[in-house]
């Protein structure tokens, strides 16, 4: 198993200067752990050329995020991407989805009425990381299951189940 440890390189109060000469240097980063894109054209284009990040070039294997198996559908490719695809897009197309504008307005005021009143946040671990997965397992009438599938979800990113 490969441990993944930050290299503190955008631990600062803001990284956006970082982030800008990343962009400017290396528009495309790869690493032992994949690869990383920062344009809406670059990741186009890698989507429309999956051999180009589907797999570890060096083994063939699908890339899991730290998982030991590919994730479906982000890890997989052709006939089979497209039928787990066909079963999901219907969930979240655009017209599907304003529907539910007012209910994720809501939940995104109740994540905020956790911290408001203290005037700041941990922008991450209050904010965005929660509220995907709110917002998910609200789509799916599943939010009583919250904890445990956010805990499966991490122990597969992290390979450890």
């Amino acid at each position: 198993m490969i441990a993944y440890e930050g290299n503190h390189a955008l631990d600062t109060e803001c990284p956006y200067h970082a982030i800008a000469k990343l962009q400017a240097d290396a528009p495309v980063v790869r690493w032992e752990m994949g690869v990383g894109f920062f344009t809406m054209a670059d990741i186009v284009a890698a989507g429309n050329h999956p051999h180009l990040i589907s797999s570890e070039p060096h083994t063939g294997e699908a890339f899991g995020m730290g998982s030991a198996e590919p994730l479906i559908p982000l890890h997989i490719d052709g006939d089979i991407h497209r039928r787990y695809r066909k079963l999901i897009d219907p969930l979240l197309a655009p017209k599907k989805v304003a529907l539910l504008e007012d209910t994720f307005r809501a939940l995104t005021d109740e994540v905020i009425d956790g911290f408001i009143d203290r005037g700041r946040v941990e922008f991450f671990s209050e904010f965005a990381d929660p509220l995907p997965g709110r917002m998910f397992m609200r789509l799916f009438g599943a939010e009583d299951d919250l904890e445990f599938f956010v805990a499966q979800k991490d122990a597969i990113l992290k390979a450890e189940g």
